[in-house]
């Protein structure tokens, strides 16, 4: 499904990342891993398509993508609802939302306990508001593949459980895959996982709990 080719990003003279070469297939979820400035958003911004590497190649498919940003954009300066958002990750979008779009909005809203917030600006929400919000306008339109950067950095402990569930649910609707940047791995009970670490360069690419023996012996050293 993805596929990276010895790609380099430089911004610069800084080299963002360098010769990186990975596949992620179908169905798999994949944890992005390193240190701060190793080039994890480098990475999913080239996979998202938002900056193109200075050298390699990637390959994708046609598969529909959503994607979370780890910096929001919280409309400061710019008048945009929490509706306005949520409907810009539509697909199809009409000058007005219909019944039904109205409808999966507001149960995303529920599940996501932010239930009152449809009509208010986004700029007048919490760091954690917004990150549900974001999180529902990536999701919205049932991606086949979702780019989550730190997707979890503004949320309290007791709604993390709940949006640990919700992306569960997520992958397990069909063959989804998930790319996931963080800093705090969270072994999803019942999902096999990837890690792929990144410093600068691919380090290495096992599945998780292969990972977190690996960096418990490294600890342990």
């Amino acid at each position: 499904m993805i596929e990276f080719k010895d790609v380099t990003v430089k911004y610069e003279k800084i080299v963002a990342l360098k010769n990186a070469s990975f596949k992620i297939n179908e169905g798999d979820f994949v944890y992005i891993v390193g240190p701060n400035g190793s080039g994890k958003t480098t990475a999913v911004k080239v996979l998202a398509g938002l900056i193109n590497p200075s050298h390699g190649k990637v390959i994708t498919s046609d598969a529909l993508m959503g994607y979370l940003p780890q910096k929001l954009n919280n409309g400061t300066g710019f008048p945009i609802s929490v509706k306005e958002v949520i409907y810009s990750g539509f697909i199809k979008q009409r000058i007005k939302t219909s019944k039904e779009d109205d409808a999966l909005i507001q149960k995303w809203l529920d599940k996501m306990e932010i239930s009152d917030i449809l009509n208010k600006q986004i700029s007048q929400l919490s760091g954690g508001q917004q990150q549900r919000v974001y999180f529902i306008r990536a999701i919205i339109s049932d991606p086949d593949i979702l780019i989550l950067d730190e997707p979890t950095s503004a949320l309290d402990p007791v709604f993390r459980e709940k949006f640990f569930k919700s992306l569960k649910e997520f992958y397990n609707n069909g063959e989804k895959t998930i790319i996931y940047v963080t800093h705090e791995l969270d072994l999803l009970e019942g999902i096999d996982t990837k890690t792929l670490f990144v410093d600068q360069e691919i380090k290495y690419y096992p599945d998780t709990k292969e990972y977190l023996e690996r960096l418990k012996g490294e600890t342990n050293v």
